[in-house]
C-alpha cells in the first residue's frame, strides 16, 4: 500500500514488484482512516465511520486475497510472510489458505491487537499447517 524507498528500491528493484493492494480475503474496496501524514491506522469497519465524523481523512484501497494473486500468476511464490496490520491479520489470512499450503513460507503474525487473536490466529495456523514448529514471542 505504501511506495518503496528509494534505497530500497536500489539494492532490491530487480526482484521487488510493489503491488498496491490491501491484503483481504476477497476482492473488494477497503476503507481506512488515515492521519494527516497519510498513514492508515486500523483495520476498517465502523471505526473510520467514527474517524471521519471526528475529521479523519477516509481513504479507499483496493483490497485482494493472495490466493488471487497467485492464481492469476501476479504472485509465482512466497517464501516469507510478514503481517502487523492493526487487527486485519485473520482477514488476511483466511485469503491466503492455499497459498500458505502451497509455498509453506515462514510467519511472522502480529497476534497483540485483539485479545482472541492470541489464541485464534495460532490455532488455526496450527491446524492449516501442519508440521511447522511454532514460537509466541514479543
Amino acid at each position: 500500500m505504501g511506495h518503496w524507498s528509494e534505497p530500497t528500491w536500489n539494492a532490491f528493484g530487480d526482484i521487488l514488484t510493489n503491488l498496491e493492494v490491501a491484503l483481504l480475503d476477497s476482492a473488494r474496496m477497503l476503507r481506512l482512516a488515515a492521519q494527516v501524514s497519510g498513514m492508515v491506522y486500523g483495520a476498517g469497519g465502523e471505526d473510520v465511520d467514527a474517524a471521519a465524523a471526528a475529521g479523519a481523512v477516509v481513504k479507499e484501497f483496493k483490497g485482494r486475497s493472495l490466493d488471487s494473486l497467485v492464481a492469476e500468476g501476479i504472485v509465482t511464490g512466497c517464501d516469507y510472510v510478514k503481517l502487523d496490520i492493526e487487527g486485519g491479520e485473520p482477514v488476511a489470512l483466511k485469503g491466503m489458505e492455499a497459498s500458505l499450503s502451497r509455498f509453506r513460507p515462514k510467519l511472522s503474525i502480529a497476534i497483540y491487537h485483539e485479545p482472541e487473536h492470541f489464541f485464534d490466529i495460532p490455532e488455526n495456523l496450527m491446524r492449516l499447517l501442519p508440521d511447522y514448529r511454532w514460537y509466541v514471542r514479543q
